[in-house]
């Protein structure tokens, strides 16, 4: 449920012009959305080749869902240019995890 959130949020469509006009795909801060999905992929591997159990690779998944729903209603540029930095997923998760709200 929490993984439709995150779509219906971070993904929009918008009409093209011209003779063909067709759907385009938008992504609102795509740092965060390309994070998280390849978090995503890295998780499912995970728990395919057995390094870690379903439930965990699911708790793991839903808490930096969590976080990257919520911070789409924050200023994200510099968690944004951190995560394009990292290219290991597990880099990505580490990060989730120390973000926090006061809230």
């Amino acid at each position: 449920m929490a993984s439709n959130t995150f779509e219906k949020l971070y993904v929009y469509y918008s009409m093209t012009t011209g003779a063909y006009p067709t759907e385009r795909e938008n992504i609102l801060k795509p740092g965060i959305y390309k994070s998280v999905k390849k978090m995503e992929k890295y998780l499912i591997k995970s728990v395919k080749d057995g390094s870690i159990s379903l439930q965990e690779g699911r708790t793991r998944y839903y808490s930096a869902l969590v976080k990257a729903i919520k911070l789409k209603n924050y200023e994200t540029s510099k968690v944004e240019t951190e995560l394009k930095s990292f290219k290991n997923p597990a880099l990505i998760e580490e990060l989730f995890k120390k973000i926090s709200f006061n809230d």
